[in-house]
């Protein structure tokens, strides 16, 4: 529902009483993570894999890499979260709290978002690959869609589930789409602030500067000293009439530089997202 001053408290009162407890690590670090407090975020994630490793925290890691500029690292963590997915790492339902007669041998969390490794990897590649990527996306993107908008008919101001369908949209190069679902979550669920910054590369994508760098001013009046993407610099150095660009190759500043960028033009900043 969006209430993460609650579901901080709560998950903090769980850390305090059990801290061996991977799994409210793991959910500190995703509240955090929702409402843009990357720092804080990264901590909790980290913790929760000093207990054990397991595939979801990686690639919530994987994603914090990429909101920070860490391009490489981001990468890295694909890797190892497709590695722990392979050899199937999940926990028992015990470990998530259910008494033992209930633990049906099924781990909720290993199915948490529709937004998942490929989509991350699809829009966090060199442009190059980009294009490549996202076609090969199509029907699991098609699937992931009509799912959530079947889910979106029954409730259809859920930021979850806005949030999910923009990202997926921003993945395959539906810009216009995905910056039109990704205001409306914005708007449904305000305290997300993650949410700003995925509608501000949205927004810049389909060339609305100004609404784009709106976007971003938000997520910086409630996180000021936060560290970010240089794709975020970028934006809000653009001036705010600037020309529509519509495609990765149209537009460099929206996607991991290539070997050939960073030879050719070393005085640029690494610009992924």
């Amino acid at each position: 529902k969006g209430d993460f001053e609650n579901a901080e408290k709560c998950f903090r009162r769980a850390v305090k009483q059990s801290p061996g407890s991977q799994v409210a690590y793991q959910g500190l670090a995703t509240i955090q993570y929702l409402t843009g407090n990357f720092l804080a975020a990264r901590q909790s994630a980290l913790q929760s894999q000093a207990i054990r490793p397991y595939a979801p925290v990686v690639l919530l890691l994987a994603k914090i890499d990429f909101m920070e500029g860490e391009i490489q690292q981001g990468q890295k963590r694909l890797a190892e979260y497709t590695k722990l997915t392979k050899a199937k790492v999940t926990r028992s339902m015990t470990e998530l709290g259910y008494l033992p007669q209930h633990d049906f041998k099924w781990d909720p969390f290993q199915l948490d978002d529709f937004d998942d490794a490929a989509f991350v990897e699809a829009r966090t590649a060199e442009r190059s690959k980009q294009a490549a990527r996202q076609k090969t996306l199509k029907a699991s993107a098609d699937a992931s869609i009509s799912r959530i908008e079947k889910s979106l008919s029954v409730a259809p101001n859920d930021y979850y589930l806005l949030h999910e369908l923009g990202l997926i949209k921003l993945s395959i190069g539906d810009f216009e789409s995905a910056a039109a679902k990704l205001q409306q979550a914005a708007k449904s669920c305000p305290d997300a602030y993650l949410i700003s910054l995925h509608a501000c590369v949205a927004l810049a994508q389909s060339g609305k500067i100004g609404a784009a760098q709106a976007a971003l001013a938000e997520y910086k009046q409630a996180f000021p000293n936060q560290r970010l993407a240089p794709i975020f610099e970028s934006i809000a150095s653009q001036p705010s009439q600037a020309p529509v660009q519509t495609s990765n190759e149209s537009n460099p500043l929206f996607a991991a530089p290539t070997s050939k960028d960073k030879a050719g033009a070393k005085d640029k900043p690494d610009t992924g997202f």
